[in-house]
């Protein structure tokens, strides 16, 4: 079974020159290595922090699994659990 520890290679917190941050998701072992992130106002960065611990914790993607796009590169497909409008609460939602 692919478990989602098994393909997440690192969670980072980056700031952008807009006065946002971005959580970026970076995968292992497919081709398309870069998916799924975030952008937040510079003001939430705990609610960055708070974020990027669920999703190295693997709580945040569910049902991960490698899938092969129309040209035949590999990328990880999951679905996701937390919404941007309501991050906080599903944080909390899932015990973060």
């Amino acid at each position: 079974m692919i478990t989602v520890a098994s393909l997440l290679d690192k969670v980072e917190i980056v700031d952008s020159h807009d006065d946002s941050i971005e959580v970026r998701v970076t995968w292992k072992g497919v081709d398309r290595t870069e998916g799924g992130g975030w952008s937040l106002p510079s003001s939430k960065r705990r609610l960055a922090e708070r974020l990027a611990r669920a999703v190295a914790a693997g709580d945040v993607h569910r049902d991960a699994h490698v899938a092969v796009d129309a040209s035949g590169a590999t990328y990880v497909a999951s679905t996701n659990v937390v919404s941007g409008r309501r991050m906080s609460a599903d944080l909390k939602r899932i015990g973060h």
